[in-house]
């Protein structure tokens, strides 16, 4: 089979990075749970440490720019690399850790329901923050 990889913090996440801290944006996300169990496919858990330290995100304009996250999707990254550059990455160790695939059936094949969607939501949000919490120390964001 095939995997897809899925970044649902999306615009959110990526407007409100800040340099050296962790932070996920999906409490709201609940879309790619919803094609997950409308499709029956699982989801890996996963983390990239070190993803926060690649770029400094500018607050520059931030409420103009954050106006137009919440009423198109669109986000505009003003964001600083090597060199103050914006093609250039910070130098930065990057790892991913993943987790095990979490599975669920909905009552009705390819219909979730809202609670179904809540349930494995939730599921989710504790497997990513356990996953975070295991491996912090090793990664260098105890402090984190």
């Amino acid at each position: 089979g095939n995997s897809v990889l899925v970044i649902p913090g999306g615009e959110a996440e990526q407007i409100r990075t800040l340099l050296g801290e962790e932070a996920l944006y999906l409490r709201d996300r609940k879309g790619f749970i919803r094609l997950a169990l409308k499709f029956g496919v699982p989801v890996v858990p996963s983390y990239c440490f070190g993803v926060v330290d690649t770029y400094r995100v500018s607050r520059v304009l931030y409420g103009p720019r954050q106006a137009l996250v919440k009423a198109l999707g669109v986000c505009i990254p003003i964001a600083f690399g090597l060199w103050g550059s914006t093609g250039c990455p910070l130098p930065a160790k990057h790892t991913v850790v993943f987790g095990e695939p979490l599975s669920w059936t909905c009552k009705v094949q390819g219909e979730p329901t809202r609670e179904e969607i809540d349930r494995a939501h939730a599921e989710y949000m504790v497997a990513v923050e356990s996953l975070f919490d295991k491996h912090k120390a090793a990664m260098g964001a105890g402090d984190r």
